[in-house]
């Protein structure tokens, strides 16, 4: 498994280690901002929300680990949704007192950190809202408008460390090792294996763009009235296929509904109204979400294995992906996929 260690180098991290005090710090000397703070949850960077006088922000402290190249390319594809004028609710990133988009600090470690500010969104994350037809169609909606808005993002950054892009499911069977379960390592390595067969093939065939990859519960804000106010996070950014990032927000909707079909086929229609999906895509989609399942299982149980005490945050997601792969372990690919083709002819695109 050493390739796979060696790519998986960055997400196998622990988080800066900076207190609150320190973070009111930063705060102050690089964006003149004083106020209360508070610590937010992260895989990779420490966060923290600041409410000041002049607004309510979140302050952002990569790793150690993480190429400054990649929170360049976060920030260039901030600037890019702002600039197309798209009604997505996304943070704005905030320059720093000389102007700049991020700051470099050396922590007490001697650790180098970049740390950057954006606009705090208001809400509650979705994960704390029950599943609704409503969601539902909100999420696949917001994913085909950033798959549109982001559809002339250019840039020349390459993530070979991105774990979470559906479209590289390949490698992450072989963390399945750390899944102590023969029945759920069993049933992950199937979706792999069928990953490997039909679904990787078919997709060097479709185009690609960059997406934002990470339409998770815990990015998706919502506001007043159950309307989605926000989203969140762009560090799973990646260069991938469209459908993939539809796929990815389906696999967490999908958790605890009585019909996962149904209510896939719900997200589907809803994001082909407001950018079209090819026959191609349609065929691949209910294979994307499976393996968006199985590479949770495998990512979660391989990195909670090694760090234990964040166990409980890292593992959030497994036991539910694990419960929606036996949902459907009996469905047809294919059946599926002529479901999805029938309800998206009946639709407008």
């Amino acid at each position: 498994m050493s390739a796979n260690q060696s790519e998986a180098s960055l997400s196998d991290t622990h988080v800066p280690r900076i207190s609150i005090a320190q973070a009111q710090a930063l705060a102050l000397k690089h964006y003149g901002l004083n106020g209360q703070m508070r610590e937010l949850t992260g895989e990779r960077d420490r966060n923290f929300h600041l409410k000041a006088t002049q607004g309510e922000y979140v302050l952002k402290i990569s790793s150690a680990l993480e190429d400054p190249a990649t929170t360049a390319f976060q920030n260039a594809m901030l600037g890019h949704l702002e600039g197309t004028g798209t009604d997505v609710p996304i943070p704005h990133l905030i320059p720093t007192i000389e102007g700049a988009d991020e700051a470099l600090i050396e922590a007490d470690s001697g650790a180098r950190h970049i740390v950057r500010l954006v606009t705090y969104l208001k809400g509650t994350p979705l994960a704390y809202w029950p599943p609704s037809h409503a969601i539902r169609l909100q999420v696949a909606q917001i994913s085909a408008r950033m798959v549109l808005a982001l559809k002339a993002f250019t840039s020349s950054y390459t993530d070979t460390q991105m774990l979470w892009n559906i479209a590289r499911a390949d490698r992450i069977r072989p963390l399945l090792s750390a899944v102590e379960d023969p029945v759920v390592r069993n049933m992950s390595e199937a979706v792999f294996a069928r990953f490997d067969e039909v679904v990787r093939p078919a997709l060097t065939a479709l185009p690609t763009q960059f997406i934002h990859n990470d339409l998770n519960l815990h990015n998706l804000i919502v506001g007043d009235g159950g309307l989605i106010s926000g989203v969140i996070d762009f560090g799973d950014a990646v260069r991938s296929h469209a459908v993939c990032d539809l796929a990815t927000a389906a696999a967490y909707q999908l958790f605890e509904v009585d019909d996962p079909i149904t209510a896939l086929s719900e997200m589907v229609v809803a994001f082909h109204t407001v950018r079209p999906l090819s026959e191609p895509e349609i065929d691949l989609i209910f294979d994307l979400v499976r393996a968006r399942w199985a590479i949770t299982v495998g990512i979660a149980h391989w990195r909670a294995r090694r760090h234990p005490a964040n166990g409980a945050y890292i593992m959030r997601n497994a036991p539910r992906s694990i419960t929606a792969l036996k949902a459907v372990a009996s469905v047809s690919p294919a059946k599926v996929a002529d479901i999805l083709k029938t309800i998206c002819e009946r639709s407008p695109a």
